[in-house]
């Protein structure tokens, strides 16, 4: 991260942490799928195994295996409740992602870009509504991280925090797919960075699908049968991501109305938010996860759409910083010692001037030289040089 960047980035993730992640700052212990997986990390502290109930057979009833094993060893280990541990987690999670969204504006070349969504992200009054217990600070660190490490040309590291990811929230392959298609396409993929990625996925697959019957969360498919009459459908001009990505429009409704509107304006900049390959690593993993969730039905929850309202906030302030880099008409100014040449550079006060001149009148200064290969070209070949005004000097010698 660039020097100048360090202030504001450690300014910005300690508002996080505060805001967050100190037991009296709006301490709150989480909605039902939070204690769901309290539920099962009690369980594995205590030598019950994974269940919801001890005694009953084993079941994945929580979509986040890595955060409640995470839960169970760090209750195991500090003694802290496992409700207060969440919260304290989230809060040094979300610190993180405040900085990593200032190092990814950055590496995105969009530094005030980067600011923005950090500054969004850390003092939004709708942010507690995916961080009360939920794994999904965490699972958002993991994911900017693996954005990170995967821009700056890191393999190993990259494919394992997507792996990671993965094991926090099963749609994380969206995220492995992303990196690992990055490192393919660019034909610099060195097989040996997959080994770790591979072992961890490998490793939990198989014993989920032993331990449980299928890898796939049983919570998972219960959400994808979920009704949409009590919840609603994943949509991008859903009331929850709308208040996400845009906190002021929930003073007003004219200011929802124009915030579905510029939604809906603005979803194909995630497209075209940067001419580099950088920008469309971030473009294609919004698309993939939009798409997934609509495509497998699930319903509308609010930490199903802060991921994706996370990147989508990078992208598009990354987007309006560069429509104001575009270059526009400038008019020289004679006090300031600026001027423009005809190429369009700039030459200041000591600069070299410009070895443009203008073009003379027909018939009068040097003729241009003959181009290569012409007819003057060829006859002048072979010809001595004859010095300026001999040939007038000898015409008018007397005989």
């Amino acid at each position: 991260m660039p020097r100048q960047l360090w202030i504001p980035a450690t300014a910005i993730a300690a508002l996080a942490f505060i805001r967050w992640g100190l037991p009296g700052a709006t301490y709150e212990a989480g909605p039902d799928d939070a204690f769901i997986t309290y539920r099962y990390a009690w369980n594995i502290a205590h030598d019950h195994g994974f269940v919801f109930n001890p005694g009953d057979p084993p079941v994945q009833g929580t979509s986040t295996p890595a955060y409640t094993l995470l839960l169970a060893v760090g209750t195991l280990v500090t003694g802290v409740n496992i409700p207060s541990l969440s919260v304290l987690i989230g809060g040094l999670a979300s610190a993180g992602c405040a900085a990593l969204l200032v190092l990814l504006g950055a590496q995105l070349g969009y530094k005030s870009a980067g600011i923005a969504a950090a500054l969004i992200f850390a003092t939004s009054p709708f942010t507690s509504a995916y961080l009360r217990g939920m794994e999904t600070p965490l699972y958002i660190l993991l994911i900017l991280g693996a954005f990170s490490a995967t821009l700056r040309g890191h393999q190993t590291l990259a494919l394992t925090v997507a792996a990671l990811a993965v094991l926090a929230r099963l749609d994380g392959l969206a995220v492995f797919a992303v990196a690992l298609g990055y490192f393919g396409l660019s034909r610099r993929l060195a097989w040996a960075a997959l080994v770790p990625a591979a072992g961890l996925l490998g490793a939990w697959f198989t014993f989920a699908t032993l331990e449980f019957g299928s890898p796939v969360p049983a919570s998972g498919l219960a959400k994808i049968a979920h009704e949409a009459t009590i919840s609603g459908s994943f949509s991008l001009i859903s009331r929850p991501f709308i208040y996400l990505l845009m906190p002021p429009v929930a003073v007003s409704v004219y200011m929802a109305l124009v915030a579905v509107l510029a939604v809906l304006a603005l979803s194909p900049v995630v497209l075209i938010a940067s001419r580099k390959s950088s920008g469309a690593l971030l473009a294609i993993w919004c698309v993939l996860y939009v798409a997934g969730f609509v495509g497998l039905g699930l319903p509308s929850f609010s930490w199903y759409y802060a991921p994706l309202t996370v990147v989508f906030n990078l992208l598009v302030w990354g987007f309006l910083e560069g429509l104001r880099r575009l270059p526009g008409p400038t008019r020289p100014n004679p006090a300031s010692g600026w001027r423009r040449d005809p190429s369009g550079r700039n030459h200041g006060p000591g600069a070299k001037a410009p070895s443009w001149r203008p073009p003379s009148p027909p018939g009068i200064g040097p003729a241009a030289p003959p181009r290569k290969g012409s007819p003057r070209a060829r006859a002048g070949a072979g010809c001595p040089p004859v010095p300026f005004g001999a040939q007038i000097r000898s015409s008018l010698e007397p005989l």
